[in-house]
Order: C-alpha cells, then structure tokens, then sequence
C-alpha cells in the first residue's frame, strides 16, 4: 500500500507540474501525503523532502503546499503524541531509525575497533558488549535490536548520548564503519545483488503446503526465482534501471523543466535516502517496490515533457 501510494503521488506531481491539472491538488497531495506518513515510519521523511522541494521550486504553489504541510505535521503529532497512548499502540523504536549507526558499533565491537572507557560504558548498556559482539550479522541489525538483554527504553531516553557515541567513535574506526555500512546497504546500489523476497519469520520456515493436490515450498520457489531472473528481482539493478531513465528523460531538458521531473521522482530518491541511514535489511525487496512500480512510468512521463507533449 505505501509503494501504491508513492506512484499516486508520482502521477499527481506530474499532472500537476507538466499538466496543469490543479483541480483538488490540495485534497489529493493531501490524502497521498497522510497516507505515506502513516503507513510506514519513514514515510514522515519521505513526504517532508517530497514537499520542501514542490515548496523551494514552484513559488506559485507555496500556499498550498504550506497547508498541506501543516496538516501533515499535525496529524502527525496527534497521532504519534496523545492518540497513540490512547488506544494503547506502542510508538515505532528509536533504534529503528538508527539502523545505519547501530551497525556500525556493533561492527567496531565486533572486529575488535578503538573503543575509550566512556564510549565501552554507554555501548554495555545498551547491549552488553560480548552479546553485541556475538550477535553482529553484517546483513541486519535485527539479531542486535531483538536480542533479549537489548535495552530499547535506555536507549529510548538516550537518543543525544547514542548520536555523540556514534560520532565519537567515527574518526578512529572509519575504515570499519565504511565497511559495515557497504556491508548493510549494498542490496540498494549494488547491481545483480540478490534481494530478499522472503524471510525467516515470513515463508522461509514454513512447511511446504498442499495446493491443488501439490507440495509447494514458497521458500524454495522464491530462491528459484532469484537465480532465474536476477535482474528484476535485484533492488540494486532496478533502482539503478530507474536511475538512468530519469537521467536520459532530462538529458536536454532546459532547468526549470529538469527541476520539476526531480520533483516528480523526490518520493523515490528520499525513500533511498532513508534506507542508506536507517536500512533494516541488505536487500528486502518489499522495501523499494515503490521502485518496480514506478519503472513504467519514469520513461513515458519523461519523454511526454521532452517531446513537448505534457497533456498526452
């Protein structure tokens, strides 16, 4: 649903910049915004980056688009303040946000890294540093964020203190940090690196099932179906697909023109953003669907402007 959402927002932004269709833009961007925003926790970001480039851009729409913004931001806070702790619905962790850099500790504990007393104090507790070390998976942060004597509310009401760690550490231990995050993100930007349909705690585990008088193992069809199609099935090589149709769609483009196809794919290039700082698996595929989604529509919107035909 918020891949599905993320093409409407697409299409809406191109209807609007190249179309001149301003007809409802105000419930429209506002609807898709609200949905991004909540179904998914880095949706707030994708939308935020999406808006503050239509409002820096297009001086014309800046009314609405404030006013788009501001509501979004409400719902946001009502939702995630009070209305949350009403219905009894435990707020998204902190340590879901910070992935990236919990990867990169976890890597330095792991490869044995310079760690002062101070920084070794505030990572134990966290995670006591042997079970960090134990439990580092180049691949995802969850064996850290899941294991059992991980303490998410000390971590919770010490988010300035983990980011001054974090930081603190960086300049004696680049080299490592660079590694885990190359190690953690490459699913997104290395092509013909095989993406993740399924999990452990989705089909992997799953015992082959009886469909129509057949055993089928949804794991094993899904492995089959990675080494038959790497490419489709590859995050890195789709996102790099949509990449280049963007470049050769603005390729000629005189800027204003070129700025505004941007803006069009600015949902897609924040949600790589967020995955490069807080990306919870090297290559889930259900993470960038909004890409697969896209794919048909980036050329076609790009070549319309180009060839001078916006209304097509």
């Amino acid at each position: 649903m918020f891949s599905c959402c993320a093409l409407f927002l697409i299409v809406r932004l191109y209807s609007l910049l190249f179309h001149g269709e301003k007809k409802h833009i105000g419930r429209t961007l506002l609807v898709a915004c609200l949905l991004l925003t909540f179904l998914r926790s880095n949706g707030f970001v994708v939308v935020g980056a999406t808006l503050l480039v239509l409002f820096a851009i297009e001086p014309d729409l800046r009314k609405k688009v404030a006013a788009v913004g501001a509501a979004v931001l409400c719902a946001f806070l009502v939702v995630q303040g009070p209305l949350l702790s009403i219905m009894g619905v435990q707020k998204g962790h902190f340590s879901e946000s910070v992935g990236i850099p919990l990867q990169q500790i976890a890597a330095t504990v792991h490869k044995g890294g310079h760690i002062n007393e101070e920084q070794e104090e505030f990572i134990n507790r966290v995670l006591p540093m042997e079970a960090m070390r134990d439990s580092y998976n180049p691949q995802t942060p969850n064996p850290i964020k899941f294991h059992e004597s991980f303490d998410d509310a000390f971590l919770e009401e010490h988010k300035i203190e983990f980011l001054v760690t974090w930081a603190s550490m960086l300049p004696d231990n680049l080299g490592i940090y660079v590694k885990a995050w190359i190690d953690e993100t490459q699913g997104y930007w290395n092509p013909g690196y095989p993406s993740w349909l399924v999990t452990n705690s989705t089909l992997y585990e799953q015992a082959p099932r009886d469909y129509l008088g057949f055993d089928w193992d949804p794991g094993f069809l899904a492995q089959k179906l990675i080494a038959a199609l790497p490419v489709p099935f590859s995050s890195g090589t789709l996102i790099w697909a949509v990449a280049a149709l963007v470049f050769v769609g603005c390729v000629g483009l005189e800027k204003k023109k070129r700025a505004r196809c941007l803006v069009c794919v600015m949902p897609l290039i924040a949600l790589l953003a967020t995955l490069f700082v807080a990306a919870p698996a090297v290559g889930d595929y259900r993470y960038i669907f909004a890409f697969n989604l896209a794919l048909p529509f980036v050329l076609p919107i790009a070549c319309l402007v180009k060839a001078g035909r916006p209304k097509a």
